[in-house]
């Protein structure tokens, strides 16, 4: 059965179609972009749901084009440490839906998660490493 989106009125935009509850969370991540010049980016999660996030990078503030809306990216977040398990990152396949940073603001990018993994740290590091490999031969 097919429902709409539910509509939220907010502050700054007007309408906000966000399909999940954001629950604020801050946490370090990576972003890594389909396209140059912005390839991979450091910044910290701003709020979270299953379907979608913002990430703001207080570091970068961007120079030229924002990455363009529909791009690909993979995001990856460094997950709270736990005595029971080794170090894990969430990682997220997303798609832009709104990029803001233009004016000399810091860069901030809003994700619509498309599919998301958890994963132990050095297993990402070992893909990472596989297909980086995979791009030199």
């Amino acid at each position: 059965m097919y429902m709409p989106r539910e509509l939220h009125e907010t502050e700054s935009a007007g309408i906000d179609r966000r399909q999940e509850t954001r629950h604020a969370v801050e946490r370090p991540c990576r972003v890594a972009l389909e396209s140059p010049p912005l390839d991979e980016l450091t910044g910290v999660t701003t709020n979270v749901s299953r379907s979608g996030m913002l990430v703001r990078f207080p570091d970068f503030t961007p120079l030229g084009e924002l990455p363009r809306i529909g791009e690909q990216a993979r995001v990856v977040i460094d997950l709270p440490p736990s005595a029971k398990y080794a170090p894990r990152t969430l990682e997220c396949f997303v798609r832009v839906v709104r990029a803001e940073g233009s004016g000399g603001d810091p860069l901030a990018l809003a994700f619509e998660v498309q599919r998301m993994q958890i994963r132990d740290r050095h297993e990402r590091e070992e893909s990472a490493a596989r297909d980086s490999s995979r791009l030199v031969q």
